[in-house]
């Protein structure tokens, strides 16, 4: 008997559309129930992770999981670019951003900026690359209220629609980069299940239509 494929799937922001994408036909797979974490499918051949999205890259890259699902601003930000990455998916796609106060006063100067985020990687990065000195607070919830208490100058953050920014009086300075959810593989599953594998992801391509087959 074939052992299942495992895929690593995201809670959080995307975890709602990507349901809704797996649901459709002929996929069809279900919602996860109550509070498990691990849900078997013998009649697809899968075994379903349900984790944070930050873990996801780590579950695959050390073979937890065969395949997985994650936003490419999580792959950037835990250095897993490299992972073997077939498919992108439509849904869930926003921008990282440089935010600051609609409304405010220029950050003092004479000392680096601070910058809120849970990104400190890619903030430092882009900071670094213009040769702007910035202090990064890492934060892991809730970035969008450091300025107002003063814990920072700047957000480094996701916007989507921009209501969350503009209910906590931000607005977006500059596009850091655009983000949008992808399917990785483990290199080992490639090597040991390659005809599985390279099935699984033809059908999710199938499923996402014509310009992904």
């Amino acid at each position: 008997m074939t052992a299942a494929l495992t895929l690593a799937l995201p809670k959080g922001r995307i975890a709602a559309p990507l349901a809704d994408f797996l649901a459709r036909p002929p996929l069809s797979l279900g919602a996860f129930e109550g509070r498990r974490l691990v849900a078997d499918v013998p009649g697809k051949g899968l075994r379903l992770l349900l984790l944070k999205d930050f873990d996801v890259p780590t579950y695959v890259r050390r073979g937890a999981a065969d395949l997985g699902i994650v936003g490419s601003d999580v792959l950037a930000e835990k250095e897993c670019e490299d992972l073997p990455r077939p498919l992108e998916f439509p849904f869930g796609r926003c921008r990282f951003s440089l935010l600051a106060p609609a409304a405010g006063e220029p950050p003092p100067e004479g000392r680096a900026l601070r910058v809120a985020t849970k990104y400190g990687k890619l903030t430092r990065d882009f900071f670094e690359e213009r040769g702007i000195a910035a202090e990064i607070v890492p934060l892991a919830g809730s970035v969008e209220l450091a300025p107002r208490m003063k814990l920072a100058d700047f957000v480094a953050d996701l916007v989507d629609t921009g209501e969350t920014m503009r209910a906590n009086g931000l607005a977006e300075v500059e596009k850091i980069r655009d983000v949008a959810p992808q399917l990785i593989v483990n290199r080992g599953a490639i090597a040991r299940r390659r005809r599985e594998v390279f099935a699984f992801v033809g059908l999710l391509a199938r499923m996402l239509g014509p310009d992904h087959s």
